[in-house]
């Protein structure tokens, strides 16, 4: 136990010596500051699994509308970003119908208002037109109309999900207006926006499925590792700790000269040094003067005994 503490001690000694000894890094122009508003949960790989996601949703999204708006009714899936979600207020009037797992709100499709106007005018049989474009709160008709086809764009999401390995969604039968603020868990601060686009010759239409970065991982095949105890966690960084490489050295000591001195120097002279025979030399560590030992030799090779070290140099 005792040499255990030891050891420690020593750890945290060596560490104290060497923290700020790292040399000055040149600038290099080929590396990009990293951009702290803009998440990196996924690799290109990843995103690449969640934009089959997506395509995928699109493809199943038009096959169940086809049957509620018409044959010609076509959906593609147009971007994937990756956006904090502290606060998420639309640009723009915008319908939100909220999507839950195991009664969590985890998602929300977000319909501009023209989608939302273009899609129940269909619905009712009558011509997209202009204004669509004109933002105007929705009659109780129009909104049970809208969770309608809200509920079939969530039966090809949910389809999707569960065949790319995501979890099973469902729908809360209700319409809210935006902006509003979400209620977001402590832990959830990113989420995804699949952006998707109803073709549509009338009109250009768009509308976003958001969706917080957590419950869309197993899609993404990205695999979160179980939490360590602290004890495990204390143990992992001890053992990396002790495994890093740092430069020793061990100099015997210095004089200064002037240069006329130098130059009279040739082979065979001798350098007097202001260390006596029998005095310590510094061990250095990093740049850090960290211990002082005696010079030995051992096998034909130099080497420091150790004599001092940490607070007692």
């Amino acid at each position: 136990m005792a040499a255990a503490q030891q050891n420690d001690d020593m750890l945290r000694e060596l560490l104290r010596g060497i923290v700020g000894a790292c040399p000055d890094v040149e600038e290099n122009p080929d590396v990009r500051d990293y951009d702290f508003l803009q998440p990196h949960r996924f690799t290109p790989e990843h995103l690449e699994r969640l934009d089959e996601f997506g395509q995928l949703a699109a493809r199943m999204m038009t096959a169940s509308l086809k049957k509620l708006l018409g044959p010609a009714t076509e959906i593609k899936f147009l971007a994937l970003a990756e956006e904090y979600a502290q606060r998420q207020d639309a640009a723009s009037p915008c319908f939100r119908i909220p999507i839950t797992v195991a009664e969590r709100v985890v998602a929300w499709l977000e319909l501009p208002s023209p989608t939302a106007l273009a899609w129940i005018t269909q619905l009712l049989g009558g011509i997209v037109d202009d204004s669509i474009n004109q933002p105007r709160s929705l009659s109780s008709l129009e909104s049970d109309l809208l969770v309608d086809i809200s509920t079939k764009v969530l039966a090809a999401i949910d389809g999707a999900s569960q065949e790319s390995a995501g979890p099973a969604m469902e729908l809360r039968p209700s319409v809210e207006s935006l902006p509003v603020e979400v209620e977001i868990d402590e832990e959830v601060v990113e989420f995804c926006r699949l952006t998707f686009q109803p073709v549509n010759p009338e009109a250009e239409l768009s509308f976003a499925l958001v969706v917080f970065s957590d419950v869309v991982e197993p899609i993404a095949g990205l695999a979160r590792p179980e939490p360590l105890a602290p004890a495990e966690t204390q143990a992992d960084m001890r053992e990396h700790i002790e495994r890093v490489t740092v430069s020793v050295k061990a100099r015997l000591d210095e004089v200064d000269l002037m240069l006329q001195d130098i130059a009279l120097l040739s082979q065979g002279d001798v350098l007097m040094l202001g260390l006596r025979v029998g005095e310590p030399i510094d061990v250095i560590i990093s740049g850090k003067k960290i211990m002082k030992g005696l010079p030995v030799q051992n096998t034909g090779r130099y080497g420091v005994q150790i004599q001092t070290m940490g607070d007692d140099i």
